[in-house]
């Protein structure tokens, strides 16, 4: 019986198996993207932020994606109002335009303690966010009160190309707040 041999493509001499089919026989392992960003790239981040935003509507959080070749992938936001608190609403922004001012720079930390961090993006927190303005709204997410948390999920998630932000403002002030921003680093195409 004649045929083609498939080999292994790297001049060792290994030879591919194929099924009575005629189908190659392979083994493979899928991961969802976020753990492989995060176990073979070392590319996922946190922000932890405790915060009590000073008035309506305003901004307690923005992000930066500061690299040129890189995006920034948000996938998901933990929000609890440990006291204090009746009904809050969240709104988030993409494409904002401006400079943050009135927030302190936070660095983020890399969920991979085993690699170093080449985050290239600016973090801001703080009770009164100003400077941007415009951008697109994601729409908004509420908590009942005191002592409620939600984890906001974003299925897809939502890419910040070069120089793009993503904001998060409060419908009402005076109410204090702990959570954490949860983010990817990446080249595109992952």
């Amino acid at each position: 019986m004649s045929g083609h041999i498939i080999l292994d493509g790297k001049g060792t001499g290994y030879r591919a198996e194929v099924d009575s089919s005629n189908r190659l026989v392979t083994k493979s392992v899928s991961i969802p993207l976020e753990h492989y960003l995060l176990d073979v790239k070392g590319s996922v981040y946190t922000v932890p932020f405790t915060v009590t935003p000073n008035g309506d509507d305003h901004c307690f959080l923005a992000i930066l994606n500061t690299s040129t070749t890189k995006v920034l992938t948000v996938h998901q936001i933990i929000v609890q109002m440990p006291s204090g608190g009746a009904v809050q609403k969240f709104t988030s922004y993409l494409m904002q335009t401006g400079t943050p001012s009135g927030g302190v720079e936070v660095t983020p930390v890399n969920l991979n303690t085993f690699v170093g961090s080449d985050i290239a993006a600016t973090v801001w927190v703080g009770t009164d966010i100003t400077g941007l303005s415009d951008g697109s709204s994601l729409g908004n997410f509420y908590l009942p009160g005191t002592g409620y948390s939600a984890t906001v999920e974003f299925q897809f998630g939502f890419v910040l190309g070069p120089n793009m932000y993503y904001s998060i403002y409060v419908g009402t002030g005076s109410i204090a707040m702990d959570g954490a921003l949860v983010f990817s680093h990446h080249m595109p195409g992952l």
